[in-house]
């Protein structure tokens, strides 16, 4: 008990000074790295990061941190660019035609997959044989002609003059001639229709009623005539009958008194325009006719014109058409398999204009190019996939047929996490040092014919985490080779052991117990990307002792990962009742050990003390309040530590870990 009652020396001499010596502001931890982002780009995604109050934890009055604990960004809004690549041909139609020469096509599109953002347009896309090709073809040489009908001739003239009769009129199987096995044609050469001339025979025509008188007089004064008529319709002569006597029109005069003044006609209709473009004139007339003047009678107006003149044709004359040269050829669109060279003239100088002719003839001409067979571009051969914990490096070798030179390889990953994800969704690619790359302005230099094995490592990827890879080789900027088998790789779990979490530290109650002691506990992690402990080590320092010795630290226990706990006592080396000490917990196994513990816990009866208020006490650490499991290297009564199995819950007060990284210096 004289243990109990002795302080040290060094121990500040009130309560206030010791806990200004122990007080901290809090400060931020770094941020946390930005989340993945929502989306990859070609709109407005979310990513965060967060950071906590932990670098130190306020401690002992100390001032908490300001700020905001999250923060979030807006990322993912560069456009998705996307360079457009052909569709295979469709296969060719049918021929147009069942017999003779007819035409075939195929087609294919810029869709696998489309360009999109600023990627660049399938190769070649602006001319059009190579997006739509046509090809002669010929099923039958000669085709069967079916024979067609001429038109009708005309009517006969009918076979009796009156009393019923009939006419005809045929046609022929010539328009054309069946011919090849064509078919006849269909129906009659000729056609009759009964009934044609049925009056009956022999009748004398009649004068109909006379019709009225035309209105008006021919002349409005000097004499005129008016007219009526009648037809020989009641009844109409047949044949052999006689026609009716007299005459058909009978007249009288009219308007027969004297012609006075003179008077205009209507104005005749314009005259032909002098010119036909660029402006002429035309004329009308008309005379004083209407009626001439009277021997008594006044002349027309002499102030009215007779005749009149207006502009016509005023539009510009037409203009016709004419060629420009011819361009040169252009450049075969495609280094193989056939193409076109093409060269234009444009019907511009001039174009037609104001009715003006088109130009005659074509204004395209074409020939092929390049028709030789494309070499075979193989996929890199005996690809091989080796991982590590955050790494996978890829081997290959050059692919079995190919031709020089190969420009570059390109590498394909993602994350696998579906079972149903197509090749296409593959985002992001990784080229080889030694190969030109075009894209991103990576320059190296071209490789020599003697390369033929490569190796790349892709680094800083998720441990333990499913990957999908794939190759493909490029050839001359435009062809690539299909991607080789689509591989899922596993990155391993770390070596080394996560550190354990949490841990807790137990105070016993040193006035009933005699003597001060310290349960500390902890729990395995179980992070699934970390390996499994073996062993866990715990020790402590004197917060006072130097830093950066490593003799400042003293090892307490390195027990087994069945044991999760230690019971640390009073002895000459350990001063529970007056001394503080850092605590760290670490795991280990046969690859390494892990960092300690989430934070550097505080073992300090005084503060224990302190925090715990009034109306809270302190329960003794007994034999008969631990637990039976004991892994104890001398009984609890002694003076030695020992360490325990699954302690059971025995202590009301539960001290959580001081984070003093900056106070205390670094493990």
């Amino acid at each position: 008990m004289d243990r109990l009652n002795s302080t040290r020396q060094d121990r500040p001499k009130n309560d206030a000074q010791f806990e200004n010596t122990l007080k901290l502001d809090g400060a931020w931890i770094e941020w946390t790295p930005w989340t993945t982002c929502s989306i990859r780009c070609g709109g407005t995604g979310t990513r965060s990061r967060t950071r906590s109050c932990t670098d130190p934890e306020p401690l002992c009055g100390g001032m908490d941190c300001v700020g905001d604990p999250s923060e979030d960004g807006i990322c993912g809004t560069q456009s998705c660019d996307v360079d457009g690549n052909w569709s295979q041909w469709t296969e060719w139609t049918s021929c147009s035609v069942t017999c003779d020469f007819g035409i075939k096509s195929r087609s294919r599109s810029c869709t696998e997959p489309a360009p999109g953002g600023n990627g660049a347009d399938c190769p070649g896309s602006n001319l059009r044989d190579n997006f739509y090709q046509e090809d002669k073809c010929m099923d039958v040489l000669i085709c069967p002609v079916d024979g067609n009908w001429t038109s009708w001739s005309e009517w006969s003239e009918c076979s009796v003059p009156c009393g019923g009769g009939f006419k005809s009129r045929n046609h022929s199987c010539t328009n054309p001639v069946p011919a090849a096995g064509g078919k006849d044609c269909d129906g009659n050469t000729t056609e009759v229709v009964y009934g044609c001339n049925s009056e009956v025979c022999g009748v004398n025509g009649n004068w109909g009623e006379w019709s009225g008188w035309q209105a008006p007089c021919t002349v409005t004064c000097g004499g005129g005539i008016k007219v009526r008529n009648r037809t020989c319709d009641n009844p109409a002569r047949t044949y052999g009958g006689n026609d009716c006597r007299g005459s058909s029109l009978n007249t009288i005069a009219c308007n027969t008194k004297e012609c006075e003044d003179g008077s205009w006609t209507a104005w005749s209709m314009w005259s032909v325009c002098s010119k036909s473009c660029k402006g002429g004139v035309q004329a009308r007339g008309r005379s004083c006719t209407n009626p001439r003047p009277g021997p008594e009678g006044k002349d027309c107006p002499a102030r009215d014109p007779f005749t009149m003149w207006q502009r016509c044709n005023t539009q510009p004359c037409p203009i016709n058409g004419r060629w420009t040269h011819w361009t040169e050829w252009s450049n075969c669109p495609v280094s193989c398999g056939g193409g076109f060279r093409l060269r234009v003239r444009n019907c511009t100088n001039p174009p037609a204009q104001w009715g003006g002719r088109e130009c005659r003839g074509i204004g395209l001409k074409q020939k092929h190019c390049n028709t030789h067979v494309c070499p075979f571009i193989g996929v890199p051969h005996n690809v091989r996939y080796t991982s590590q914990y955050s790494n996978i490096t890829i081997t290959w070798e050059v692919p079995l047929e190919y031709v020089w030179p190969i420009n570059y390889y390109t590498v394909y990953f993602r994350k696998r996490t579906t079972h149903n994800q197509t090749l296409s969704s593959l985002v992001h690619s990784m080229g080889v040092a030694g190969y030109q790359i075009t894209r991103d302005d990576l320059k190296y230099a071209r490789p020599t014919k003697g390369n033929s094995s490569f190796k790349m490592t892709i680094r800083n990827l998720d441990p333990f985490t499913n990957y999908e890879l794939c190759m493909t080789t490029k050839y001359h900027h435009i062809e690539q080779s299909e991607h080789s088998k689509v591989t899922v790789v596993k990155t391993k779990r770390f070596p080394w052991p996560a550190p354990p979490d949490p841990i807790t530290i137990e105070y016993g109650d040193a006035k009933k117990e005699g003597e001060y002691k310290v349960l500390i506990r902890w729990t395995e992690n179980t992070w699934a990307n970390y390996s499994k402990p073996l062993k866990y080590l715990v020790r402590i320092r004197d917060v006072n002792s130097p830093e950066k010795l490593p003799k400042g630290w003293i090892t307490l226990a390195e027990v087994t990962t069945e044991i999760t706990g230690y019971l640390l006592r009073e002895s000459k080396k350990i001063d529970l009742q007056n001394a503080q000490y850092i605590l760290q917990v670490f795991a280990s196994n046969r690859d390494g050990v892990s960092d300690p513990a989430n934070c550097r816990d505080i073992i300090s009866y005084y503060l224990a003390t302190r925090k715990s208020g009034p109306g809270v006490e302190l329960y003794p650490i007994t034999v008969n309040g631990v637990p039976t499991k004991f892994a104890a290297a001398a009984p609890l009564s002694g003076g030695t530590q020992a360490a325990i199995l699954d302690a059971s819950p025995l202590w009301i007060h539960l001290l959580t870990c001081y984070f003093l990284y900056i106070t205390w210096g670094t493990v």
